[in-house]
């Protein structure tokens, strides 16, 4: 009876250390793919990417934007009214659906993008109204019912209402419930 415990409990440690001893056992391999020009993409070093609502990808690269639908990338360029090449900094979907790119010196919004299937009917129009400055570190986020955007030290509060981005003179709370404000700009009708 003593012999056939110690097996158990030998048994039992066994067990227990060999996902530690043999981490490979749950090793699985992943399908990998390599994209470039013959795809559509024509500079792979991606800086942001961000799925929109109908299942599609636009990936920002440090030569502009692409829109992929699963197949193959597409360039977003002059026909959607953004610049050829660009470094994109930062792209994010705002509550009313309008798509916002940052560049590194400036920034585009696009209407009802979270619900386009084809990228050609996508067309920008720039934020005006703002002096960004070059900010290699630009970021966007979403914040209540707009977005929080870096201008060198400090932020830039953009607002959606209806189906055009505005900005409110609104502070920004570095913590909320915070009486410190933060930075804030205007930002007009586009």
């Amino acid at each position: 009876m003593k012999y056939s415990v110690k097996n158990h409990k030998i048994l039992l440690i066994i067990w227990i250390l060999l996902p530690v001893i043999c981490p490979n056992i749950y090793a699985k391999t992943l399908p990998i793919k390599y994209y470039d020009d013959q795809k559509g993409i024509d500079n792979t070093v991606i800086t942001c990417q961000l799925r929109i609502g109908n299942g599609f990808l636009l990936v920002g690269t440090q030569n502009g934007i692409y829109f992929y639908d699963g197949i193959e990338f597409q360039r977003l360029g002059q026909e959607q009214g953004l610049p050829y090449s660009g470094n994109i900094q930062s792209l994010t979907i705002m509550g009313n659906g309008s798509l916002l790119i940052a560049y590194h010196d400036r920034m585009f919004a696009a209407a009802n993008a979270s619900i386009i299937d084809n990228p050609t009917k996508l067309r920008f129009r720039p934020l005006v109204g703002i002096q960004l400055i070059d900010d290699l570190a630009r970021r966007i986020v979403r914040w209540r019912d707009g977005v929080l955007a870096t201008n060198g030290f400090s932020l830039v509060f953009i607002k959606a209402e209806g189906s055009t981005v505005i900005g409110r003179p609104q502070p920004v709370e570095a913590v909320p419930g915070s009486a410190v404000p933060l930075r804030y700009y205007c930002i007009f009708n586009i």
